[in-house]
Parts: C-alpha cells; sequence; structure tokens
C-alpha cells in the first residue's frame, strides 16, 4: 500500500522557480536556493542587520548628507561622474530675490544666503573679516546686518566640478554661471577669503579659487576677494527656521488674508512670494511687519502691506490698487524662513 502524499509525488508534475517566475500555482516544486529565483534577495538590497529568508541585509540606510559635487561627465569607470552620489541638488539650484533683498540669493540647497554682487575689491585677510561684518541693510541686503565671511565648507559649497572659470552653476543648477545668473560681478578667475584659518600655519587662511574650485592656504597679508554670507544651522535650529511652502487661490478683491502655518518663526526671517506676471516680494521687518509691492497682469505693480503673527504663524495681507483691477487675478504665495 502507498500513501496519498507517495501516490501524488508520483504523478504530479515537478515544477521549478526561476527569476522569470510572474505567478505560483499550487504543486509541487523542485527545491532551490531563493537568491537564485530573485537576484535582488542580496544582502546589499536588505537594510544592516535585517535577515530576509536567511539573507542578512548590509545595507547602509542613513543618506548621505553630503551634497552631489555636479559633476556629470565621467573620466574613469567608478568615478564620481558616472556614480553622481550625494544629496541632489534642488531645482532651481538658487532663489534670486527682489525688491529690499534685490542683491540676495538664497541657495535652496544650504539655505545660506548670499551677496548677488560680491565686492570686486581685493583685500587682506583681517579687513574681509571686517568688510562682512559691516554691512547692512543700506547695501541693498535685504535689511539684515548679521553678514559674515562665509567658513571653507560654506564657500565650497557653491563650487560645480563639472566646470572651470568659473566652477560656479548657474540659478537652475543645470549649467555654469553666467554673468547675472545668478551672481553678478565674480570673478571668474579670482580667489575669495574664507573665515577658517589655515591651521598649519597661524600666517595663512584658506582661500578658494573661483577658477576650478580648489581651496588653498593664503597668506593673511594677500589681497583676496570676498563674497558675504549670511544664515547657517546649529543642532536644533532646521526645523524651526528652514520651512517654506505654498498657498494659492483667486483675489477675491483688494485684499488676501492667508495661513501660513510657520510656527514658529524667527522674526526678521520671513519672506513671501507673489508669482503673478513679475514676482513680487514681501520682506517682515522683524517686528512682524510685511511690506512689497507685485505685479499681477497688465504690466501694473500694486503696493501691499500685511502683518505676521509668529505665535501662530499667520498672515494677512492687503493689496492696495495703484492702477487697474486685481479683483479675480490668480495668484500663489510661496514662503520660505530663512534664518
Amino acid at each position: 500500500m502507498h500513501s496519498l502524499e507517495e501516490i501524488y509525488q508520483k504523478v504530479a508534475v515537478t515544477q521549478a522557480l526561476s527569476p522569470d517566475t510572474s505567478q505560483i500555482t499550487s504543486g509541487n516544486y523542485a527545491s532551490t536556493n531563493l537568491t537564485l529565483v530573485d537576484p535582488d534577495l542580496a544582502a546589499i538590497n536588505i537594510a544592516n542587520g535585517v535577515s530576509i529568508f536567511g539573507t542578512l541585509g548590509i545595507l547602509n540606510t542613513i543618506p548621505s548628507a553630503i551634497a552631489k559635487t555636479g559633476q556629470t561627465a565621467s573620466y574613469r569607470t567608478g568615478d564620481d561622474g558616472a556614480l553622481q552620489k550625494g544629496v541632489a541638488w534642488p531645482s532651481p539650484r538658487f532663489s534670486v530675490l527682489a525688491g529690499q533683498a534685490s542683491n540676495c540669493i538664497v541657495d535652496n540647497l544650504t539655505r545660506m544666503m548670499w551677496v548677488r554682487n560680491p565686492t570686486a575689491l581685493p583685500m587682506v585677510w583681517s579687513n574681509a573679516l571686517a568688510y562682512c561684518v559691516g554691512l547692512d541693510g543700506s547695501e541693498g541686503l535685504g535689511g539684515y546686518s548679521d553678514w559674515r565671511l562665509p567658513n571653507k565648507s560654506e564657500l565650497e559649497s557653491l563650487v560645480a566640478c563639472q566646470y572651470f572659470a568659473p566652477a560656479l552653476p548657474n540659478t537652475v543648477g543645470a549649467d555654469q554661471l553666467l554673468e547675472g545668473d545668478p551672481f553678478a560681478g565674480v570673478q571668474s578667475s579670482g580667489v575669495y577669503w574664507s573665515s577658517s584659518a589655515y591651521v598649519a600655519s597661524d600666517s595663512l587662511a584658506w582661500a578658494l579659487s573661483a577658477y576650478d574650485g580648489a581651496s588653498s592656504g593664503k597668506s593673511l597679508t594677500n589681497e583676496c576677494y570676498v563674497w558675504a554670507v549670511r544664515g547657517g544651522y546649529v543642532e536644533g535650529q532646521r526645523s524651526e527656521y528652514n520651512v517654506s511652502g505654498e498657498d494659492k487661490g483667486t483675489i477675491p478683491a483688494s485684499s488676501f488674508a492667508g495661513q501660513c502655518n510657520l510656527t514658529p518663526v524667527k522674526p526678521g526671517s520671513l519672506h513671501l512670494f507673489i508669482n503673478g506676471g513679475v514676482d513680487g516680494q514681501f520682506i517682515d521687518d522683524g517686528l512682524g511687519i510685511l511690506s512689497g509691492s507685485f505685479n499681477i497682469g497688465g504690466g501694473v505693480f500694486h503696493g501691499a502691506s500685511g502683518t505676521l503673527d509668529y505665535a501662530s504663524g499667520a498672515y494677512a495681507i492687503n493689496f492696495g490698487v495703484l492702477g487697474g483691477s486685481i479683483s479675480g487675478k490668480a495668484f500663489s504665495i510661496s514662503y520660505s524662513a530663512v534664518q
């Protein structure tokens, strides 16, 4: 006598699993190794320390905090241009500000704010430090008074390794910097001071060549160019200050009130942008009072004012009609808080 299982094993068709198997039906299967059936069942594809069907993962799931270099051309197998590892650049890479901050640019990758038109006057290191500290809103720099000389890492963050003369990206971040796109007056072959001392010698400080993006130690008595920056986060501040979003709607009459949910917002840090025929910008004066102007169709500029409630994150904007009508116009307001 034979059991039903023995009879089944004799008469059943033995099936085989393979990477091409798209549907598993009932039946008898030959033994196999799952890694042969699914080539993706490999340690490098499984989170570190996690075991799936006996395969222990080694994948590091923590993303790199280091940005891509911008290099896309490959010169050897396995080089940076081929792999292009790192945090992807946002598009656009830079935001060109308007109004009172028309000489300010925000790097959307690092959230640093840079002077759009750096000084063309080279100077020694001590004077470069003092020059940046002395900058304020009267220079057309958004009313901010916390400008400073960037450190070595901040300065190097602007480099695009795909280019030279200058080794800097354009506004979008997909091509080389051209005059005014977004920065103006950059010395393509100039060397720019950083605030970082050259520890190997107290007579040197780090400086960066805009020509090829290389950093080197320069004598403190050398005269290099200056590119001021502001911002920079310490641990725990990024979620507080690095916020952005967008509201869309139609202006019902000549006024609009909105909610931007920016709690908490640092005074003096909010930028609101009206996107119409021409972008306009509202700048917070640090006391919660917003002011600016915009163009939303017809080539007519309209004045605007408003308030910001730091406790709730709400803003209210009133549009003053200077000519024509804005009733029924579609708009979008994007906002970002930059330290």
